[in-house]
């Protein structure tokens, strides 16, 4: 398995550091946060062994049960934190006033739990006619990010396209040069969900930013449902990149490609396209993803962010993301 590029972990270890050294003052330049925010090296080994394992972690909304009793709920089923959408809702930017950021970010913490990332869902920004107004959005939510103390937010970045001329792979190559270069001002990553793209591709564009702070959440179900990739693989493929993890399943129906879906959602419309007819979401372990391979695979490349349960679909989303909680406990405790 290859190793990350050694640039690329200098580039990490700055960001984090400098991440460190900013939650280590409040804004009016006190010292604040006790245990969350004393540095590294004042750390004992105990704590330096519990930061170090892999937390898992649960999509909030996908819970179904509202903003405050899914924490209470996630707390309850013994998570190690969170991922909330922030587009809309409780946890947009305009929901939550500056007193209200605080107040959010307490109330998970008195729960036992970590914010390990927000959803900045926008659409994509591979149309040039609504990018410019996405990427003002996504900075909105880089800014609650840094407020809530949140190190990354993801969302898709649009279809990727290998050839570097492809006028909407431009578009996405300037969105995330600006995003990035306002996240490292924020303190916070971006990172691009892994979806209708190979690695490889993915890959080639994330190595042409200029930018350190646009990085991967890695979807290995996105990978087998959508891309037909090796979700096994890309984890060496996107090592240097990867800071948020969903543990997530599916099988992709049929042998089309990426083009074949993008082509029908054009012609028909998104909303007209019935998806289960191209792919299935499953239960963890129920899909084409080999589970106990991929965690091996973050294990192998030193991986030891969130992995956060992600179940959209099913009859009993909970029982679902209870029963995936527990298969990944029995993994870990093989290889941790």
């Amino acid at each position: 398995m290859p190793r990350p590029q050694t640039d690329a972990r200098l580039a990490q270890l700055r960001f984090l550091c400098y991440h460190l050294v900013k939650l280590q003052y409040n804004m009016n330049g006190e010292a604040g946060g006790g245990d969350r925010c004393r540095p590294f090296f004042h750390w004992t080994a105990a704590e330096n062994q519990r930061r170090r394992r892999v937390k898992i972690g649960v999509l909030l909304d996908c819970m179904k049960l509202g903003l405050k009793q899914g924490i209470v709920k996630a707390r309850e089923l013994g998570f190690d934190g969170v991922q909330v959408y922030a587009t809309q809702g409780e946890v947009a930017p305009e929901s939550l006033s500056k007193s209200g950021r605080a107040e959010f970010r307490d109330f998970v913490a008195a729960h036992g739990l970590e914010l390990a990332a927000l959803v900045g869902e926008v659409g994509g920004f591979d149309d040039p006619a609504a990018a410019e107004q996405r990427v003002e959005r996504v900075k909105q939510i880089l800014v609650l990010a840094g407020d809530l103390r949140v190190p990354v937010v993801s969302a898709h970045i649009g279809a990727a396209r290998a050839e570097q001329t492809d006028p909407k792979r431009k578009c996405i190559v300037e969105a995330l040069e600006e995003i990035g270069s306002f996240g490292e001002k924020a303190g916070v990553f971006f990172a691009a969900e892994t979806g209708m793209e190979s690695a490889a591709v993915l890959k080639a564009l994330l190595d042409s930013l200029q930018t350190e702070s646009v990085r991967v959440n890695y979807d290995p179900a996105n990978l087998v449902m959508v891309a037909g990739d090796d979700p096994i693989a890309g984890v060496g493929t996107l090592a240097a990149y990867i800071v948020h993890v969903h543990a997530k399943d599916g099988i992709k129906k049929g042998t089309w490609s990426p083009a074949d879906l993008l082509a029908e959602i054009l012609e028909k419309g998104q909303e007209r396209v019935n998806m289960d007819d191209w792919f299935k979401e499953t239960p963890l372990g129920e899909g084409d993803v080999d589970v106990p391979r991929f965690i091996e695979a973050l294990a192998e490349i030193e991986y030891n962010g969130f992995l956060t349960i992600e179940r959209e679909a099913g009859e009993d989303p909970l029982e679902d993301i209870a029963a995936g909680r527990d298969k990944l406990r029995e993994i870990l405790s093989r290889i941790q």
